[in-house]
């Protein structure tokens, strides 16, 4: 109900009435949405309105195994419900494991925290990055870290987002390893604790999330490793994908991302990890 444009006892608005689907369909939560508007019995000039949702299953376990040269066998896992209870709110949690690669998700989001539409999330997490099991990288870093989620509506189509947390990672170093690795933990220490900051920017005019076929999204991000933290960096990148439908059942799609990185502050370049 809190996604629908057009309110009752309000002049007609077929924009309104347009937008309002597309917005029920951007939930992900239903297969179908019809919204009819039959005229009022005995009337000139009132309509009806009638919303008629097909639900999906929100909810989703995934499981893979895979296996790559030199990296050898790779498993993934995931667990994820969009809807909670009904609530609209979405849990999950994700999990892989790879010769190089140890990453754990768990992750919450309220995208109703406040009526006007703010949302919240929280994020818990542990990675594991170890390059050398293939020797194409001399190191290892184990990385655990929280982070907090803000989304705020600032128009129809756009939403500013900020977050901020901290992960620490520890860093294993060998006889072998670069110089400059060994520079970096002579100067800033094995384990690190970084202070994380986020903003960025979207906009989303798609007609579907599920099978979108016209319209646009685009977002533009910062983080940064903020002072205070043993570390400091930051990164900015810029991201669009576009669709535009060729007939009845084909969609051109088209995206890119670019990005720049660097260190400032007393961490004079990007750690090397």
């Amino acid at each position: 109900r809190r996604e629908l444009r057009q309110l009752e006892s309000a002049q007609y608005n077929g924009a309104a009435i347009k937008r309002s689907k597309e917005r029920l369909e951007l939930l992900g939560y239903f297969e179908t949405v019809n919204i009819e508007t039959p005229a009022v019995v005995d009337t000139a000039d009132q309509v009806d309105m009638n919303v008629v949702v097909k639900e999906r299953a929100t909810g989703s376990i995934n499981a893979g195994i895979g296996y790559a040269q030199g990296d050898g066998l790779q498993l993934s896992a995931s667990v994820s419900q969009a809807n909670v209870l009904g609530s609209g709110k979405s849990l999950s949690f994700s999990f892989s494991n790879g010769k190089t690669t140890k990453n754990s998700t768990i992750s919450f989001t309220d995208p109703y925290y406040t009526v006007a539409g703010v949302s919240v999330g929280y994020d818990l997490y542990r990675r594991v990055s170890n390059p050398s099991a293939t020797d194409t990288n001399k190191y290892k870093t184990s990385t655990t870290g929280a982070a907090v989620r803000f989304g705020v509506p600032v128009t129809e189509f756009d939403r500013i987002n900020y977050s901020f947390g901290a992960e620490n990672t520890a860093i294993t170093l060998y006889s072998d390893s670069p110089q400059r690795y060994k520079d970096f933990v002579s100067q800033y220490g094995k384990s690190n604790m970084t202070l994380l900051s986020s903003a960025g920017w979207s906009r989303d005019t798609r007609d579907s999330a599920l099978w979108p076929t016209r319209g646009y999204s685009m977002g533009v991000y910062m983080d940064a490793g903020m002072p205070g933290g043993d570390i400091q960096y930051y990164r900015m990148s810029h991201n669009q994908a576009w669709f535009w439908p060729l007939s009845k059942n084909f969609t051109l799609a088209a995206s890119g991302e670019v990005g720049f990185a660097n260190g400032y502050g007393k961490t004079k370049r990007m750690p090397f990890f």
